[in-house]
């Protein structure tokens, strides 16, 4: 199972932003899902960035994604009371999904291109992971690929 470290300070992810993201490098495709990824809040927030309605609208363009491609079915599906995390695979076309959605949304976020508080405040993204999650380790784990799903679940990290 890989582990993901946040990092509060500078000196912990190995200098700021720039740390955080040397930290997800070191995680190659050798290192498999037993990796440590390490998440540094600054690397994924613009600093002194207050959401404003553009931020929103975009917040909304991606619940509007997620409405069209069925997203909302997707959550019912895994949070249903005989969904089992530990047997869930990515061959299931719901899980997959969300996996999609969450590591689009994590990108964006990670990027900048979404504001990061904002999506924290919309979505329990933790909760998804932990759905979803373990098909995820269990794919990284058949193919040998640390970066599967990385994103969205250094975000779901960052919630918990």
């Amino acid at each position: 199972m890989s582990q993901l470290l946040e990092c509060d300070d500078d000196e912990g992810c190995g200098g700021g932003p720039s740390g955080a993201q040397s930290a997800l490098d070191k995680a190659g495709p050798g290192d498999g899902p037993e990796s440590s990824v390490a998440v540094h809040r600054s690397a994924w927030t613009r600093e002194g960035h207050v959401a404003n309605r553009e931020d929103g609208a975009l917040l909304v363009q991606v619940a509007q994604w997620g409405s069209t491609m069925g997203i909302e079915e997707a959550q019912h599906a895994v949070w249903a009371d005989d969904f089992d995390p530990v047997t869930a695979t990515t061959d299931d076309v719901l899980v997959s999904r969300i996996l999609n959605w969450g590591e689009t949304i994590g990108t964006l976020t990670k990027n900048g291109l979404l504001d990061t508080d904002l999506v924290l405040d919309w979505l329990w993204v933790s909760g998804l992971w932990s759905r979803v999650g373990p098909a995820a380790l269990k794919l990284r784990e058949k193919h040998g690929e640390a970066a599967l799903y990385e994103n969205f679940e250094a975000l779901a990290t960052l919630q918990a």
